[in-house]
């Protein structure tokens, strides 16, 4: 079949085949029908652009291209859609050990990173229990609360026989309450309540180190209200009651320096077997080496000085302050001249 030179292109079509004559040559393969009122082509165009399109010829008339919205995606030859694509073993194994090497790399900057802002939570409650520790002195002519000594036995009996007549910092003295039984379970601020400092301190996790949780005897503490214990030189480690029964506890200005350490965690994993949650029976410590400072935080952890300023100390500093066999940092009972 013959057909006329247009302006768009169809020159002729033969056995099938379209030739268009434009700026750029194509190829269109007929995919024709043959009715009955003349020749009617639909055809597949393939430009050299790679683009593909249908078109419409009528026998005599100029051939039209199609809008893009009837463009037929190409036809993928069969080898092509015979092969299957995705990684191979090699390129996942590739992948894997990099992602190890960034998660080797990220990973000691991030515990790092949580440590120190576990650290800084620490010394900020340091900080909070300084405030409270400060307004209690000022309303209280300058004595310290009393250190919850030893743990005195029920509920309303006295230290060494004595009837009780004074609170605690952190408890009225007796057992601790135990935060994982009723009532204060369901409400732990009761426990706190009858401390001498909750009156200007009354967030219970003030109180407690970020990280207590990690430690394994933690579930073995009576002492479950505070994870920080105070300084026994404040009572003068039991003697002063006894020596003086109006008196439970040192002033401030008694004190030789006022950067005395008053407050800080206890290493539990000290002695052998470990003294365990045995350290937290109440709410003060003795200062000596079977009472050291935690090692929880890593190289060292926050103290409380009566002044009120927070110190990071190692545990090395520590253990030096406690051989000190005179009055040190550790050792400030005022009742003695060695501080013990």
């Amino acid at each position: 079949m013959r057909l006329p030179a247009a302006k768009g292109g169809i020159r002729n079509c033969r056995q099938g085949r379209i030739l268009f004559d434009k700026r750029d040559s194509m190829e269109i393969t007929c995919v024709t029908q043959q009715k009955s009122h003349g020749f009617v082509a639909q055809v597949r165009m393939q430009m050299r652009a790679g683009r593909l399109g249908w078109a419409e010829a009528r026998c005599g008339q100029t051939c039209k291209v199609a809008p893009r919205s009837y463009l037929e995606p190409p036809r993928i030859p069969e080898r092509v859609r015979r092969k299957r694509w995705g990684f191979t073993l090699n390129e996942l194994l590739v992948v894997i050990a990099i992602i190890a090497i960034f998660v080797a790399l990220l990973l000691p900057g991030l515990t790092r990173a949580k440590a120190k802002a576990d650290r800084v939570f620490c010394a900020n409650n340091h900080r909070q229990m300084a405030q409270a520790a400060n307004m209690y002195g000022s309303d209280s002519h300058e004595y310290m609360a009393w250190p919850n000594w030893e743990t005195l036995g029920a509920a309303g009996s006295g230290y060494c026989g004595q009837p009780v007549q004074f609170g605690g910092w952190l408890y009225t003295p007796g057992v601790p309450p135990d935060l994982t039984v009723s009532p204060y379970k369901d409400n732990p601020i009761s426990a706190y309540q009858d401390g001498l400092w909750f009156s200007y301190l009354r967030n219970p996790g003030v109180y407690l180190c970020p990280v207590n949780h990690k430690s394994p005897y933690y579930s073995q503490r009576i002492n479950k209200l505070s994870g920080y214990l105070m300084n026994g030189a404040v009572c003068g480690f039991g003697q002063l009651y006894l020596q003086q029964a109006t008196r439970f506890t040192w002033r401030t200005s008694e004190i030789w320096s006022p950067m005395c350490w008053l407050l800080w965690e206890v290493d539990e994993t000290l002695g052998l077997p470990p003294v365990g949650g045995y350290a937290y029976a109440d709410g003060s410590v003795y200062p000596d080496h079977g009472s050291g400072l935690t090692r929880i935080h890593g190289a060292g952890a926050p103290v409380l000085a009566l002044d009120g300023h927070v110190q990071f100390v190692s545990p090395s500093q520590f253990v030096l302050e406690q051989s000190n066999c005179a009055r040190s940092l550790l050792w400030w009972n005022p009742g003695t001249t060695n501080g013990r």
